[in-house]
C-alpha cells in the first residue's frame, strides 16, 4: 500500500493521459461517440505496468497491450481446462515468440539500470532496481517482468470495466460515488493517500464489483500436512486443492440474497481483518 501511495503521482498522470488521449476525443459531441472501455483500460493498464515495473513507456503499447492480453487468455485457458501448454499447439508457439520479443525489448533497460547501479549512479526505486541490487540473473528478470505484467494487466483492466459496467446499470448508485468523489476531491484531478482513506465507498464499489466478477475464478494450493476439515474430510498431506474464490463470493449463506445484485453496502464496515469477507 506504501508503495502505490508513492506511486499515486505517476498512477494520476498516466490516467489523465490516457483520458485525453483515448476518450475524449470519442466523447459525444466531440468525436464518434464510442468508447470501448476494455480497449481503453488494457491500454491503461500496460502503460502503468510499465512506468512502475520498469519505468519506461513504450512507444507501441497498444500493440503490447492486445499480445499481453492474448497470452493471459491462451494461460488462463489451459489452466481451466487442464490443457497442456505444449510448444507445437500454434498459438503456444506464438505466445512463446511474443514473450521473446518482450525479453529483447528489456534487454536495453536491463543494461542500462545494471551499468548505472555499477557506477553508484542513484536509480529509481522500482522492482527492476531492486532485482538488479539483488544481482538477480537476466532470465530471473524476464521471469519477474514477464509474470508482473501477466498478473497485473487484464486483472486490472477487467476489474475496473467490471465496476464501471454495474455502475452504468445502477444509477442511483453510481450517483452515491459521485457525490463522494464531489465531496472528497471538489474540482481536482490529483488525489492523495489522505483521498483514498476517504473514498470508502469507491473501495466498496470495486469490492462488490470483483465479488460479483471474479477476475481470478480460483487459485490451487498444496496441503502441507494431513488436515482434518470440520466436515470430516481429511485432505492428505502434499494434495492440490482448487479454491473457487467465484463460487465462494456467491455464497448466499455469506452475503445473503439476492445474491447477483450489485450492492456495495454489503462491504460496509468490513476490514482486511475479515476473512470470511474477502473476495
Amino acid at each position: 500500500q506504501k508503495k502505490i501511495e508513492q506511486h499515486l503521482p505517476v498512477l494520476v498522470e498516466q490516467t489523465l493521459k490516457a483520458i485525453n488521449t483515448e476518450m475524449e476525443p470519442h466523447v459525444p459531441g466531440q468525436g464518434q461517440g464510442v468508447v470501448d472501455l476494455e480497449h481503453f483500460f488494457s491500454i491503461l493498464a500496460f502503460k502503468m505496468f510499465c512506468r512502475f515495473a520498469i519505468n519506461h513507456e513504450f512507444p507501441d503499447s497498444e500493440v503490447w497491450s492486445e499480445l499481453t492480453s492474448r497470452g493471459s487468455n491462451i494461460i488462463g485457458e489451459s489452466i481451466v481446462l487442464g490443457i497442456p501448454v505444449t510448444t507445437w499447439i500454434p498459438r503456444v508457439k506464438k505466445l512463446l515468440e511474443d514473450t521473446e520479443k518482450f525479453h529483447r525489448c528489456c534487454d536495453p533497460l536491463i543494461d542500462a539500470r545494471i551499468l548505472a547501479h555499477s557506477k553508484g549512479e542513484e536509480m529509481v526505486d522500482d522492482p527492476l532496481t531492486v532485482m538488479v541490487q539483488e544481482k538477480m540473473t537476466r532470465k530471473q528478470m524476464y521471469s519477474h517482468l514477464v509474470t508482473m505484467l501477466a498478473a497485473g494487466h487484464d486483472t486490472t483492466a477487467f476489474c475496473t470495466c467490471y465496476t464501471l459496467f454495474l455502475l452504468a446499470k445502477n444509477p442511483k448508485i453510481q450517483a452515491k460515488l459521485k457525490a463522494e468523489i464531489k465531496r472528497v476531491l471538489g474540482t481536482r484531478t490529483d488525489i492523495t493517500p489522505e483521498d483514498i482513506a476517504q473514498l470508502t465507498y469507491a473501495k466498496n464499489c470495486f469490492q462488490e464489483s470483483l465479488r460479483i466478477y471474479s477476475v481470478v475464478p480460483h487459485v490451487t494450493r498444496v496441503c502441507i500436512r494431513d488436515t482434518k476439515l470440520s466436515c470430516g474430510v481429511t485432505v492428505p498431506a502434499n494434495t492440490e486443492v482448487l479454491v473457487p474464490i467465484c463460487l465462494l463470493n456467491r455464497d448466499t449463506d455469506e452475503w445473503g440474497e439476492p445474491i447477483d445484485a450489485f450492492d456495495p453496502d454489503r462491504f460496509e464496515g468490513i476490514t482486511r481483518e475479515s476473512p470470511s469477507k474477502g473476495y
